[in-house]
């Protein structure tokens, strides 16, 4: 069967292609232009042309031009077998299809022309063109697709191999020049082996090892031969292996092999690693330290959890059997003196205050401490009702004020008409805020002044103890609500306490879902703050977790 005869349109669209591959040395840039053409001659408006990988596993787009979306085939299109890409690539064969899309909201007709790159009768490509003006495209595209298949292919063929070459050759000057300019130790050997060129980093790297100048890579490596072995294998091969440990004398390096098609030497290229290993091998040694040091300190953590938890329901049941006989001593101090039993003489009365007073403070103590076991040990409830603010407040103020008169401190109280009723543990809020005025008073030297402020803060109610006391230090501030933590040692006989009424407003304000700070300068009095939400959230209804 003859050829059939080729029409003046498809002899000048090969000319123009056979003149885009002679002036043209990068691959894409050909297949672009050529695309361009291609769609110029035979009225398409979008197209791509696609080349399997070198794994054969897939195809890169070489060129598109026009949409993505049109002049692209679905990724999902390029495997299937079903579809005119995968026919054109198996037959060998141009395709045309007509059909119907939509496009901004109106139906074209569009003309889906495929045909597949060939190299000696084999296709590794597919050119996808694509009209979309609503016109059928010029008649005769399959005779089109059997003379540009071939042609084509191996104008694109013949331009990859070029491309190839250029890169090469580029790549070769670079090596080239890169020798003498590589601070590192580099050399050279051809197939036996034998060293071509070493440059002076490498050479001072075989004086330092007392190996002198080698003829030979085989005097170099103490490895059995293995590096001697795949160095010599690399030469005069496309090749560029990376990452290869060497090692020469006492010095460990890290090295890349590279050669290139026909080459008669491969170049080595080295650097130095030796005390990067050494790190690496210490900071290893160091990790396992500090992994054995962190299993070591989360044992001793649980540890300590745990006899916290032990040590605070000790606490707590010790607390409970303390009280019960220090409620009677409470009880009968008090009955002693009321003279139930008969007048005292002024020496009893004394003495029976003395026991009163201490029986008073030891249960005030008693009950810090099982206040806080309970909140470490997760016990503690807060029983939510709704209070007043104000008679709360009025209420923890009034039983101060006399022992406050006795040192003439004043004490000022100011309640925002803003700030209403508080949902929260009522006693607890007033232990809170009987606290920080017992502790502003006992800090207060006689004639000064004290007060306490509250207003609302958004959803929250702000509490502000204020004093001209002695003030705290700004190293102190952060410490302050530490469990039997004071001020300062040398004022724990001056200022009776054991420490534990800040720790308990700081706790007691947390389990409320507020938060307390101090602002204070020394010599120039403190003011302590705390908030509370004014309405508290349904989980606080519930036992409270322990709080850290």
């Amino acid at each position: 069967m003859s050829r059939r005869a080729l029409t003046p349109e498809q002899t000048d669209l090969m000319i123009e292609l056979a003149r885009i591959g002679a002036g043209v040395v990068e691959l894409e840039d050909a297949a672009h232009r050529m695309l361009s053409a291609l769609i110029d001659h035979l009225s398409f408006q979008h197209g791509s042309i696609h080349q399997l990988s070198d794994r054969l596993d897939e195809f890169e787009v070489l060129a598109q031009i026009g949409e993505a979306r049109l002049a692209l085939p679905a990724p999902e299109e390029l495997m299937d077998p079903e579809t005119d890409f995968q026919k054109a690539m198996q037959s060998g064969k141009g395709r045309v299809v007509y059909r119907t899309i939509r496009q901004k909201g109106t139906l074209i007709e569009v003309t889906r022309f495929t045909f597949p790159l060939l190299h000696q009768n084999r296709a590794y490509g597919v050119v996808t063109l694509l009209a979309t003006d609503g016109t059928n495209a010029s008649e005769g595209l399959l005779d089109t697709a059997d003379v540009l298949g071939p042609w084509m292919g191996e104008l694109l063929r013949r331009v990859g191999e070029v491309t190839q070459l250029v890169r090469r050759e580029n790549e070769i000057r670079r090596l080239s020049k890169f020798p003498r300019e590589n601070p590192n130790p580099l050399f050279c050997c051809n197939r036996r082996g034998d060293v071509t060129y070493l440059n002076q980093a490498m050479l001072d790297l075989l004086k330092g090892n007392r190996l002198g100048k080698v003829k030979n890579i085989k005097e170099l490596f103490s490895d059995g031969g293995k590096s001697f072995s795949h160095i010599c294998r690399s030469v005069g091969e496309d090749i560029i292996s990376k990452n290869r440990e060497f090692r020469i004398g006492s010095r460990i390096l890290l090295g890349s092999v590279s050669s290139y098609k026909g080459a008669e030497d491969s170049y080595v290229y080295l650097q130095d690693i030796t005390e990067l290993k050494t790190l690496a091998q210490e900071m290893a040694r160091k990790n396992m330290e500090l992994t054995e040091i962190k299993e070591e300190l989360e044992y001793q953590t649980r540890r300590a959890m745990d006899a916290n938890r032990h040590k605070s329901e000790f606490l707590a049941n010790m607390s409970h059997e303390l009280r019960t006989p220090l409620n009677a001593v409470i009880g009968f101090s008090e009955v002693l003196l009321d003279e139930l039993f008969g007048p005292l003489n002024p020496k009893q009365r004394e003495y029976t205050t003395d026991i009163l007073e201490s029986g008073r403070h030891l249960l005030s103590l008693i009950n810090d401490i099982l206040d806080l076991s309970k909140i470490e040990a997760g016990k503690m409830e807060l029983e939510l009702s709704e209070f007043a603010v104000r008679d709360l407040v009025q209420m923890s103020s009034n039983l101060m004020k006399e022992k406050a008169s006795k040192h003439g401190i004043s004490v000022s109280i100011e309640v925002e008409e803003a700030v209403g009723t508080l949902v929260a543990d009522e006693r607890k809020i007033k232990q809170v805020v009987f606290n920080l005025i017992s502790n502003s008073l006992k800090f207060t030297p006689d004639h000064g002044k004290m007060g306490i402020r509250v207003s609302r803060d958004g959803d929250f109610v702000k509490f502000c103890v204020w004093d001209s006391g002695i003030g705290i230090s700004i190293d102190e501030q952060e410490r302050i609500f530490e469990e039997f933590h004071q001020v300062d040692g040398s004022l724990t006989k001056r200022y009776e306490g054991a420490g534990l009424g800040l720790a308990i407003v700081k706790k007691f304000v947390q389990l409320h879902g507020g938060k307390v700070w101090v602002e204070s300068k020394l010599n120039l009095g403190s003011r302590f703050y705390f908030t509370i939400p004014l309405t508290a959230p349904k989980w606080l209804a519930t036992p409270q977790p322990a709080v850290q």
